[in-house]
């Protein structure tokens, strides 16, 4: 179950870890204190942080304090808290864009099964997966039966699947399978990356 409240209070202030390159804030969820920590790779890549500079990486917090701070709920709600009780945001950001189609929106049970395996989905692929979408919709099956489809999304590439209704309901079923369909993503991924690799040395 996801906090029921997130709080970012102003006391103690964001600091700078001169160890870590990173800037500290905390955070207190269901009143358990949380140490939320982002990275200067992260400032430089998104929040247009120029040098590593302790105060410079500050004023870019400052900055972009709501937006960060946005991010840092989503990985509490999501339970990516270590054992030390840290939220760790890097440059491998995960954010996850879910969209429904208008014939999904208007089922109601089908549109609540959706909701349902979109969380156990963005539970299952972490705090370093990067930018990711998810497109549910409902289509015709082979049957004329009504099946919903999913499409995942990365800057590599797309995977797609169908799921009958009734095997949606299957909370260890669905973990199953979509499990299978972001393996399937993450080796388009590998292969692209190490494709990407072997060319530079190529050309190098």
């Amino acid at each position: 179950m996801p906090p029921k409240e997130i709080v970012f209070p102003d006391v103690p202030p964001p600091s700078y870890l001169d160890e870590r390159d990173c800037i500290s804030f905390p955070a207190w969820a269901d009143g358990k204190p949380v140490n939320c920590v982002v990275t200067a790779e992260l400032l430089m890549q998104r929040f247009g942080l120029r040098t590593l500079d302790g105060e410079a990486m500050l004023e870019a917090y400052r900055q972009n304090r709501e937006s960060i701070q946005g991010h840092a709920r989503f990985y509490i709600e999501m339970g990516w808290i270590d054992p030390d009780h840290e939220v760790l945001l890097t440059r491998l950001l995960t954010t996850v864009r879910v969209s429904y189609g208008a014939a999904l929106r208007g089922w109601g049970g089908g549109f609540r099964l959706t909701e349902n395996a979109s969380r156990r989905l963005t539970e299952m692929i972490g705090p370093m997966a990067g930018e990711v979408s998810f497109e549910w919709d409902r289509a015709e099956g082979p049957s004329r039966d009504p099946v919903i489809t999913l499409k995942i999304s990365n800057p590599f590439g797309s995977v797609s699947a169908a799921f009958d209704p009734s095997e949606m309901e299957s909370p260890s079923h669905m973990q199953g399978r979509l499990a299978r369909l972001w393996g399937d993503l993450l080796q388009i991924q590998s292969r692209k990356q190490l494709g990407q690799l072997l060319s530079g040395r190529i050309e190098g």
